[in-house]
C-alpha cells in the first residue's frame, strides 16, 4: 500500500514539473496514464493510482490496526487476571485444607492423650 502511494505520488510530482516545463509533454504524459488506467480497468484490474484514496485507505489500515492491537492487549489482560484469581483460589483452597489437616490431627492428638489441653 505504501509502495503504490508512494509510486503515485511521484508520478503526479513528475507531472506538475513537466508541466511547469513543456506543457505538451505534460498533456502527453497524462493522456497516456489516462490510457494505460483505462485499459487496465477494460481489463477488469484495479486501478490504483489516486493518491487521496491510497493515503486513506492507509490511515484506515492504520487505524483497524490500532484497534486490533488494543483488543488483544484488552484480552490478554483478561486471560492474566483470570488466571491470576484461579491461582488464589487455589492457593486459599490448599491452605484451608493445610489447616483443617492440621486441626483433625491435634483433635485426634488431644483425643488419645498426646497432647495435654
Amino acid at each position: 500500500m505504501k509502495g503504490l502511494l508512494s509510486k503515485a505520488k511521484k508520478e503526479d510530482d513528475k507531472i506538475t514539473r513537466l508541466e511547469q516545463t513543456n506543457q505538451t509533454a505534460a498533456t502527453k504524459l497524462k493522456e497516456k496514464k489516462m490510457w494505460q488506467s483505462a485499459l487496465e480497468k477494460a481489463e477488469g484490474n484495479k486501478v490504483k493510482d489516486n493518491p487521496k484514496l491510497l493515503e486513506k485507505a492507509l490511515s484506515v489500515r492504520k487505524k483497524l490496526k490500532v484497534k486490533h492491537a488494543k483488543a488483544w492487549e484488552e484480552r490478554k489482560n483478561n486471560v492474566e487476571s483470570r488466571m491470576k484469581k484461579k491461582q488464589e483460589r487455589r492457593r486459599k483452597n490448599l491452605d484451608d485444607r493445610k489447616q483443617k489437616k492440621q486441626s483433625k490431627k491435634l483433635k485426634f492428638l488431644k483425643k488419645k492423650g498426646r497432647i495435654p489441653d
